[in-house]
């Protein structure tokens, strides 16, 4: 049975850069021998994460994601850095899960930013959120 990594690109821009490199860690994956997935939050309507009771009543797209994530044993997270951490939409779509979906998994983060400070503070908050699930 073949290694399952998805790639999860929290940029909400149309052909970004952070695609891109989250797209070259996937073949690199599928080269060692891989099945691998891709998933751009710009291309979903996923729903604000509200803290609501029942998660059954969120759209289908939201327990789609959920189960791609819970049956990867590896995670690809990347961003670009925007105002000194990670995006927005990023930070809803992780909101939407938690240790069922991410508990032990390998995740990998990887930051598209220029300048020369790169983008230290979205790795920590990134690490933080993980951590927060169990990853």
């Amino acid at each position: 049975m073949a290694l399952r990594i998805i790639g999860i690109c929290g940029s909400m821009k149309p052909k970004s850069s952070t695609a891109f490199v989250i797209n070259y860690a996937l073949e690199a994956a599928k080269e060692a021998g891989a099945e691998i997935d891709f998933y751009d939050i710009s291309e979903h309507d996923l729903p604000f994460c509200d803290g609501r009771d029942d998660e059954s009543t969120y759209p289908p797209q939201v327990h789609e994601f959920k189960k791609m994530i819970r049956s990867s044993q590896g995670v690809i997270i990347g961003t670009p850095e925007y105002h000194n951490s990670f995006t927005g939409s990023l930070k809803n779509a992780l909101d939407l899960f938690g240790y069922d979906e991410f508990e032990h998994k390998m995740v990998v983060i990887i930051v598209v930013a220029g300048g020369a400070m790169c983008a230290p503070n979205s790795i920590i908050h990134l690490r933080a959120v993980m951590r927060g699930v169990g990853a």
